[in-house]
């Protein structure tokens, strides 16, 4: 296993900590009820990070095989927080390293989900190997993207602030702070985070 790449199973986060869920038109749904690929855009301070982490903490707790790679540290710290104290496996390579990244990508099985945060920041090496895989999430300011001509055929497409990139829409609701507006099949509504205690 490459040096900053990890599994985590079972582990102690601090006490109090503020946990999500999702809500899409004012009702809870689960990660497993997307359909994958997903692209979630947002800029800088647009709520879309910590969606991102949520989306990738409900999939754990659903009991899905997880491989999460954020370019910086924060994104790994805010995600073990999310899960709290729950049991769970999950593969973390180092923050920024897409070498480590790729070898965890060499060891999963077509089953696990990528969740792919701040994806502005890489290669198109790292681009291009990701977006073969039926269930990814690619997260980041896409404005910022430079290859937008190799995305996938997306199936879920989540938006927290305007973008003008083909495929996705383009009039967005009046949105409230934090929220996104979710387009999937005949399924569309403003999606956001709600406080909740416990699962």
């Amino acid at each position: 296993m490459a040096g900053g790449q990890n599994r985590v199973q079972g582990f102690d986060s601090p006490s109090g900590l503020e946990m999500f869920h999702m809500v899409l038109n004012s009702q809870r749904i689960r990660a497993t009820e997307f359909k994958y690929p997903c692209l979630i855009h947002g800029a800088q301070g647009s709520g879309a990070s910590q969606f991102t982490i949520s989306l990738a903490s409900d999939l754990l707790k659903l009991g899905k095989e997880v491989i999460f790679f954020s370019a910086f540290p924060a994104g790994k710290a805010h995600l073990l927080d999310q899960l709290g104290t729950l049991s769970v496996e999950v593969t973390i390579p180092q923050s920024g390293n897409e070498e480590d990244f790729m070898e965890a990508l060499s060891n999963t099985n077509e089953n696990s989900f990528v969740v792919v945060k701040n994806i502005e920041e890489y290669s198109k090496q790292l681009v291009e190997k990701v977006v073969g895989y039926e269930n990814v999430v690619l997260s980041g300011d896409f404005e910022s993207f430079k290859y937008s001509d190799i995305l996938p055929g997306v199936q879920t497409r989540i938006t927290f602030s305007p973008l003008d990139l083909p495929g996705f829409y383009q009039q967005l609701p009046v949105l409230n702070k934090y929220e996104g507006f979710l387009v999937c099949d005949a399924i569309s509504g403003t999606i956001s985070l709600a406080d909740f205690k416990g699962d």
